[in-house]
């Protein structure tokens, strides 16, 4: 009786690895090639592992932000920049920073303060990797307190 169950069902058995052996890779292929051309989850055409660290560091420079505002009232203004991070005025414990980072291409970020009085949030960039302010690779923090554009000019 079993060789017998075999006989019947050997066939179909290896028609289903065949099949397995043929369409297996065929699928992989094809579900590797549509998420390999799929942009990245939060839509950034330009999601790399090096954008995901300068995005990193730019979430601990804006807490760092977010911790002067809340020993001062108010973020850096644009005068007193990130270097106010490292060494901040009278009043605060420690520096919030030991040292300001850097993208992942080596270019310093841009702060901008809201206003001249620091009271309306904050826009930190990344020229990206091109290096260039004001082109589709600039990576922003996306502060949601600060809808007004900042004119993207460079002080340093």
């Amino acid at each position: 009786m079993d060789g017998e169950s075999r006989g019947r069902w050997g066939g179909a058995v290896n028609l289903l690895k065949w099949l397995a052996v043929i369409l297996g890779p065929v699928a992989i292929l094809a579900f590797a090639t549509r998420f390999q051309s799929a942009p990245p989850p939060d839509g950034h055409p330009h999601q790399s592992p090096a954008v995901g660290m300068t995005q990193h560091d730019m979430t601990m420079v804006g807490r760092a932000l977010d911790a002067f505002r809340g020993d001062f009232g108010r973020y850096p203004t644009n005068s007193e920049g990130l270097v106010v991070l490292l060494r901040p005025p009278a009043g605060a414990q420690d520096a919030y920073l030991s040292e300001i980072p850097h993208d992942q291409w080596g270019h310093a970020f841009v702060y901008r303060c809201g206003t001249s009085d620091g009271q309306r949030g904050y826009r930190l960039i990344s020229a990206g990797p091109d290096g260039r302010l004001g082109t589709d690779d600039d990576i922003t923090d996306e502060e949601p307190d600060f809808p007004i554009p900042v004119p993207l000019i460079d002080y340093h």
